[in-house]
């Protein structure tokens, strides 16, 4: 059930409402005004069979963002949330203060602006991987875009930052429990989360089946040398891998 900001008590809750903040800022990369903005820098590196993306800068907006509604507004940490809000991702190659790779730079002049920028420190990092394809993420809350949250209520953690009234903010657990924050409506939020949680459960599923199937095929196996304890011990796994997820995202979701 979703609460009001009004009435939130410490523990865990689910709010409704709107982005807010007492200074919005521009999107470094998109330019648009948002209560919270966060970027992401990857590097791609293939070696041998494997090919991956590498992280190797994070950056975060400062100023404080809050959830509104129609009883209150209530501070939003977002450090450690798992993020469902809207993203824009620029992948290719840099020039950093005429540092050139494969002739001319093609990553979009917004994202170069956005390197310029950069204290002396963090341009060295993009420098670093010049020769690299590297990808550039966006990650943004609109100001008063409408947005959905469950965390965790807590006292305000530094009172003397606290504005007045403020009592609480939300927060992610301080004993691991989930902060999930979206630009979603509680249905999609749910939905989404719902999907995913019985992919898992149907995955863990197809693995005991799988298990099983084998399991049926034993004599023959062994009589090749395939050992059975390790195939019951697959399947038993599985069994309590399903039962597990299961168990927890329902506990998180609904």
């Amino acid at each position: 059930m979703v609460s009001k900001v009004g009435s939130v008590t410490a523990g865990l809750v689910k709010l409704s409402g709107r982005a807010s903040s007492d200074a919005p800022e521009k999107g470094p990369i998109s330019g648009t005004s948002c209560a919270y903005w966060k970027i992401t820098a990857e590097y791609y590196r293939s070696s041998g069979r494997s090919a991956n993306w590498y992280r190797f800068y994070d950056g975060i907006s400062v100023m404080r963002f809050y959830l509104k509604d129609e009883t209150g507004r209530i501070h939003i940490d977002p450090d450690g949330s798992n993020m469902d809000i809207w993203e824009e991702s620029h992948q290719g190659y840099i020039s950093v203060h005429g540092l050139l790779s494969h002739g001319e730079p093609d990553m979009d002049e917004s994202v170069m602006n956005f390197i310029r920028s950069l204290d002396r420190e963090n341009a060295e990092k993009f420098k670093q991987h010049g020769k690299s394809v590297i990808r550039v993420t966006e990650h943004n809350i609109g100001n008063n875009e409408p947005l959905y949250i469950m965390g965790s209520a807590g006292l305000f953690r530094n009172g003397l930052d606290a504005e007045p009234g403020e009592i609480f903010e939300i927060r992610k657990g301080d004993h691991g429990e989930p902060l999930y924050i979206s630009n979603k409506s509680e249905h999609q939020f749910v939905r989404k989360f719902s999907f995913r949680m019985y992919l898992k459960i149907f995955g863990g599923l197809a693995i005991c089946a799988a298990a099983l199937i084998c399991g049926l095929s034993l004599p023959s196996l062994e009589a090749q040398g395939v050992d059975a304890i390790a195939f019951i011990a697959t399947f038993s796994v599985a069994l309590a891998y399903a039962v597990y997820i299961a168990k927890e995202h329902r506990q998180e979701v609904f």
